[in-house]
């Protein structure tokens, strides 16, 4: 796993918690990759518990499930994601 990915997706999450706003993220559940926009209540050890604004309802996110993340309008993570691991 790449550091720079690990850096980026704490930055991110982070962000939504403290700025109370939302954040884009990529994830995967077994087979399934979906594309979420949350707002970060809490982070525990490896959850990361958020408002899923797909789902409208309180979710928990395991963060090594997290493929990536984007703050929303910030001109530096629209040139592209930063992954983990293979797609």
């Amino acid at each position: 796993m790449e550091r720079g990915a690990d850096d980026v997706i704490y930055y991110v999450l982070n962000y939504s918690l403290n700025n109370k706003m939302p954040i884009n993220i990529i994830y995967q559940k077994g087979i399934e990759i979906s594309q979420r926009q949350i707002q970060v209540k809490k982070i525990e050890g490896e959850i990361v518990h958020a408002y899923c604004y797909s789902r409208h309802a309180l979710r928990k996110f395991k963060k090594d499930h997290i493929l990536s993340a984007m703050i929303p309008g910030s001109t530096a993570c629209m040139k592209g994601f930063i992954f983990r691991g293979n797609l």
